[in-house]
């Protein structure tokens, strides 16, 4: 389960800045078609990310201290 970001369409930044706990994002981020910014500093624990492609409009992500995550997925 998760938190599932289609019920948040119109959402620009997202910040979850030293979630320790979080370890993948739910594939419905894809959804977020005016995203441009996610702060992910200090996720300790997170492994990957959903396909870049998905993500049109994101500028920016912020992932200071992610050591575990590779960036789009495998």
């Amino acid at each position: 389960m998760g938190l599932e970001f289609e019920k948040f369409p119109n959402l620009e930044s997202l910040y979850l800045e030293g979630c320790t706990n979080l370890v993948n994002l739910h594939p419905s981020i894809g959804s977020l078609r005016r995203l441009v910014r996610i702060e992910l500093s200090g996720c300790v624990n997170l492994e990957s990310l959903p396909s870049g492609n998905q993500l049109e409009s994101l500028q920016t992500i912020y992932a200071c201290g992610c050591l575990k995550l590779n960036m789009w997925g495998s």
